[in-house]
């Protein structure tokens, strides 16, 4: 994997029932995942975290809901040392292929320089 610490984040709320097949998905390719929640009235922080996945919860009211919010929010999430980020949806699912690619794709031409090619 080039040594890269790639951290995988989701924002999600509700998705007990589709967190499962998306960590499993990313754990192939990522060294850290993590959840926001705002505000599951499932069980979807304690299935990721059952996963491995690293939760972090944030309420906000469904009439003042802001996604850029809690992207944002999200974003100041991802440690410092996160060579790579993987954000998408929790019902997105990268394609066995497109990982390995992906993978290969990234090349370290340092300990603190990588590029896509």
């Amino acid at each position: 994997m080039n040594n890269l610490y790639i951290t995988a984040l989701a924002i999600c709320k509700n998705e007990e029932t589709t967190l499962p097949r998306w960590i499993e998905n990313v754990r192939k390719i990522a060294s850290k995942i993590i959840i926001l929640d705002t505000g599951s009235e499932d069980k979807s922080t304690a299935v990721a975290s059952a996963l491995g996945a690293e939760v972090f919860e944030s309420v906000m009211p469904s009439d003042s809901f802001s996604f850029a919010e809690a992207r944002n929010l999200a974003l100041n999430l991802i440690p410092l040392d996160t060579d790579w980020l993987i954000f998408t949806d929790v019902d997105e699912i990268i394609a066995e292929e497109s990982i390995e690619a992906l993978l290969n794709a990234i090349v370290c031409v340092s300990d603190n320089a990588c590029l896509y090619h």
